[in-house]
C-alpha cells in the first residue's frame, strides 16, 4: 500500500523511487520524516533485513560483542542506524557478494552510546558512517 505524490513533490521530498510499487510512497517509509523508530536489539548476532531493520535505528544493548551481517538480500536503497546502547561493542560485517565501505577499514562502534549510519550506495555496496574504531 502507498499514497500517491506528484514527482515534483516525491523528488522534493527525497523519496526514491520504490521496487514495491510504482510511483507510489510504501506507507512505512512515509514515517521515516515524521521521526525515528528505534528497534531494540538484545541479541549478540543479526542478520539485517529489509522488513525488520530499513528505516530503523538498531539500538543495541548488549553486554557482550554483537555482530551485524549485511546480507546481500537488502533492497537497493536500504539504510539504518547503529547504535550501541550496551557495553558490548558493535561490529557490521559483509555478507556474501556484498562490498562494505568505511575510509579507515574500521568497522566497529568506537565506545558505548554512539551511532553510526549503514547505507546503500547501491545494490550490495554499502557505506559506513560515523564514529568508528578497528
Amino acid at each position: 500500500m502507498g499514497l500517491n505524490f506528484p514527482q515534483y513533490l516525491r523528488t522534493a521530498l527525497g523519496f526514491a523511487p520504490s521496487s514495491k510499487t510504482e510511483g507510489a510512497i510504501p506507507v512505512e517509509d512515509i514515517g521515516l520524516y515524521a521521526g525515528a523508530k528505534i528497534v531494540t536489539v538484545v541479541g549478540t548476532a543479526v542478520t539485517l533485513d529489509n522488513d525488520s531493520h530499513h528505516a530503523r535505528i538498531l539500538d543495541f544493548t548488549s553486554a557482550a560483542a554483537v555482530t551485524v551481517t549485511v546480507p546481500n538480500s537488502l533492497r537497493p536503497d536500504f539504510f539504518c542506524g547503529i547504535s550501541q546502547g550496551g557495553a558490548g561493542q558493535v561490529q557490521v560485517v559483509a555478507g556474501v557478494g556484498v562490498t562494505l565501505n568505511e575510509p579507515s577499514n574500521q568497522l566497529k562502534t568506537s565506545a558505548q552510546y554512539v551511532m553510526l549510519s549503514l547505507i546503500a550506495f547501491s545494490r550490495n555496496a554499502f557505506r559506513l558512517f560515523g564514529s568508528t574504531a578497528a
